[in-house]
């Protein structure tokens, strides 16, 4: 890349850390072959989360017991909780600070205003923080 790049007005120089605990593969797989799969995600948010931090998490049902015990694991570290689930929160609306629940049963009609209500946020955020 060129360095003037980094000076043009466009390129946004600043970033928010984001770490997809889902897209650790290889984690994944190797903890499930020797440990309860289910504690995966509290594993990752253990090791990488810090105080101060927000997990973002998603659960259609708000029952997905991986996404639960992370979430569970990142209250007892200081980290904020948005949760996004449907239906009746599940028992995800018990272990976050903000919730963010779209009453409704089918997960496709979740998941479809999950994704738009996630990218509003992103916007606002970036918005505020960036322009």
């Amino acid at each position: 890349l060129e360095s003037s790049l980094f000076s043009s007005k466009d390129f946004k120089s600043s970033a928010l850390k984001c770490i997809p605990i889902s897209s650790f593969t290889a984690f994944n797989t190797a903890f499930a072959n020797d440990c309860d799969g289910k504690y995966s995600y509290a594993q990752l948010v253990n090791v990488f989360g810090e105080q101060g931090d927000v997990l973002i998490a998603f659960s259609t049902s708000g029952n997905a017991e991986n996404v639960v015990l992370a979430s569970k694991t990142a209250k007892v570290k200081g980290i904020k909780v948005i949760a996004f689930t449907g239906k009746d929160g599940g028992k995800l609306k018990e272990t976050c600070d903000i919730l963010i629940n779209v009453p409704e049963d089918k997960t496709y009609a979740i998941q479809e205003k999950h994704v738009a209500i996630y990218h509003l946020i992103c916007h606002a955020v970036e918005s505020e923080l960036y322009d």
